[in-house]
């Protein structure tokens, strides 16, 4: 029996060989496409084609939450999630969400043979061990800098702007909603390869960024910094903690 699966391709006649989806979007289920998307929204040069593929139908056996389940090889988690009836809540709630779809923001994270792992690219394997409580598990999510800005953002108070001296100390998050092609931070709203960090790992550094440069300002950009909730009103909670004279 075969099934009708979404898949992805190299366009070879665009493909530059620029190697960022070797470096910085890297493909978890390298030769058997679970057409998760993340490499076709993150190739720069759009070299990535959507195909429709006859694939051979078989299934797989899963635990989530101690009970076992049958579901479709070549899925990622997150799909095999829902279909056994796990529902994802929009971008910003409470609870299980998948805004990015990339791999960066990390809010769709559940434990996964007993690791924080991210249900949107990571492909369903047999046997795989599933607990969706990830509550008492600290949240991460990939984090670059941290580095101090001349010139800040939007929210940046354009009274401490001089253009000389430095104003705030930065960091920049993976992960978004959006697809803009003319993204400004390409390179870390795709990222799903890096590190992760914790909320008090990236606040430490972000707070030792700003005693290095004596600036008042603290600034989360992104990517987009809101996908994942409680990774970041956790990293503001350790921030008012270790810099409460800070803006």
């Amino acid at each position: 029996m075969m099934d009708l699966r979404r898949v992805v391709v190299v366009d070879e006649d665009r493909c530059v060989g620029c190697g960022f989806c070797k470096d910085v979007s890297v493909c978890k289920s390298v030769g058997e496409c679970i057409g998760c998307l993340a490499c076709y929204y993150a190739c720069p040069y759009e070299a990535r084609v959507i195909k429709v593929e006859k694939v051979e139908r078989k299934f797989v056996k899963i635990l989530v939450d101690g009970v076992e389940y049958e579901v479709p090889s070549r899925i990622s988690v997150k799909e095999a999630l829902e279909l056994i009836g796990i529902a994802f809540k929009p971008p910003g709630s409470k609870g299980l969400t998948a805004p990015c779809g990339l791999g960066g923001c990390w809010a769709c994270a559940v434990l996964i043979d007993g690791e924080l792992e991210r249900t949107c690219i990571t492909p369903i394997k047999d046997g795989m061990r599933i607990e969706l409580d990830v509550e008492e598990v600290e949240p991460l999510r990939i984090v670059h800098g941290p580095q101090p800005h001349r010139v800040g953002g939007k929210a940046t108070p354009w009274w401490e702007v001089d253009g000389y001296g430095y104003v705030e100390a930065a960091i920049w998050t993976a992960g978004c909603n959006l697809r803009c092609p003319q993204c400004q931070n390409y390179h870390v709203t795709y990222d799903n390869s890096s590190k992760p960090m914790t909320p008090l790992e990236a606040a430490r550094a972000l707070t030792e960024c700003r005693l290095v440069y004596g600036v008042r300002g603290l600034a989360v950009s992104g990517g987009e910094p809101t996908l994942n909730r409680r990774w970041l009103i956790e990293l503001f909670r350790h921030l008012r903690e270790m810099n409460p004279d800070a803006r």
